[in-house]
Order: structure tokens, then C-alpha cells, then sequence
């Protein structure tokens, strides 16, 4: 639809919102292993931030009008705003994550859309542009950047997943305290993602969800 500064405006509200609940999710993680004098286990955190962050999103909500957030496996991180569907994942060091086995992933990643049940056709009068949402933190899981990215819109599978942008997202209050600036795109060297939430999973539980709502 937009380029990154129209689509980073459009988002504003959206934005704030998951920087709270990723703020939230890694809080929790380090709680849990301060609490148990514990080294943070990798596997063992990302499980408690997903399912930290998705139930602050659910619980708040009402802060940004029109959101819709995805029932998904493994406490996945999927909502749909204003025209635009966000999947948010980990960082792996990769531009955008390798979709594994996973077709649900694999079409998001290749701007291939996936209808949302009987709500889609009324949501949006074009289909939406799919972003992921990427979050950074260091082995005892403080906070080091995230950002945003729209894969390339090419479903042809000669073509490589790609990136047609990627930004950097300050944290709301900071961005608060300075004047505004352009923002750049910037590459990331390629790598793996896990794909847990996706795995062996055929459909989407959006519309599952929708159908016997």
C-alpha cells in the first residue's frame, strides 16, 4: 500500500502498543529466572514472552480501535490493523525469517494472502500488506531494537524471499523527546528462524476462530 514512513504513520498507535507488551514479555522472562537464580534458557523464555505479550495485547486492546489479534498456536503474535496484518517474531539474524516447512509462513512471506474468514471482505476493500514485526534482545533478554519489515511482493517461488523494506522502530518515548528524522532502510545478514507457532499446522485459526464465532 504505503512506503515505510506512510505505513510506520498509519501504525503509530499499533506500534506503541506492541512496544508495551514486548517490554512486558521480557520483563516477565527475566523475573521468572531472577526469581529461580536461574540462567535464562532460550527455549523456556521465548514460550513465556509470547504468552506474556499476547495476553497484555489482549488485555489493552482498547487502546488502538480496529485491532483484531489472532488465535493462533503456541501463543503466536499475529493481529490485523487498519490494512495491514502484523506477524511478530524473534530476531535470528536473518532479513526476514526462513519460513521452515511452514506454507502459513511461507505465504505471509511472499505477500500471499490467506483469507481471514467471513470477516476479511468487510475489514478491507483491498488486500493487506503482511509486515513482521522484529524483536531484539541480548542473552539475558533486555531489550536491543526492533523492527519492522514488508516482504517483497512476488508469490512466484523462483524468487527468493526478500525484503522491499526494513526500518528500525524507536521506542515511542524516546522518539518523543527528539525531533522527527527520515527514516533509512537497512539490511540484516540472512539466517534461520524457528517456526513453532506454525509448524505442522495446515490452516488458519483466524478463520477457524471466525467460523464458529
Amino acid at each position: 500500500m504505503g512506503n515505510c514512513e506512510t505505513t510506520v504513520s498509519a501504525l503509530n498507535d499499533l506500534i506503541a502498543l506492541v512496544w508495551e507488551a514486548i517490554e512486558v514479555g521480557t520483563q516477565s522472562v527475566q523475573e521468572y529466572f531472577e526469581l529461580r537464580e536461574s540462567t535464562v534458557n532460550a527455549a523456556l523464555a521465548h514460550n513465556i514472552f509470547r504468552y506474556n505479550a499476547k495476553t497484555y495485547l489482549n488485555e489493552n486492546n482498547w487502546k488502538v480501535p480496529e485491532l483484531i489479534i489472532h488465535n493462533i498456536p503456541s501463543n503466536g503474535l499475529s493481529v490485523t490493523y487498519r490494512g495491514h496484518h502484523l506477524r511478530i517474531w524473534k530476531e535470528t539474524g536473518a532479513e526476514l525469517p526462513n519460513p521452515g516447512a511452514s506454507k502459513i509462513k511461507y505465504d505471509f512471506l511472499k505477500q500471499i494472502h490467506q483469507e481471514l474468514g467471513d470477516l476479511f471482505p468487510e475489514l478491507f476493500s483491498e488486500k493487506p500488506d503482511n509486515l513482521a514485526l522484529i524483536w531484539d534482545v541480548d542473552n539475558e533478554y533486555n531489550i536491543e531494537g526492533v523492527r519492522l519489515v514488508k516482504p517483497y511482493d512476488d508469490s512466484s517461488p523462483e524468487v527468493p524471499i526478500k525484503a522491499e523494506w526494513n526500518i528500525p522502530l524507536e521506542h515511542p518515548a524516546f522518539k518523543q523527546t527528539r525531533p522527527e528524522s527520515h527514516i533509512k532502510d537497512f539490511d540484516l545478514p540472512l539466517g534461520e528462524d524457528e517456526n513453532r507457532e506454525d509448524a505442522n499446522d495446515g490452516t488458519d485459526n483466524t478463520r477457524r476462530e471466525d467460523q464458529t464465532s
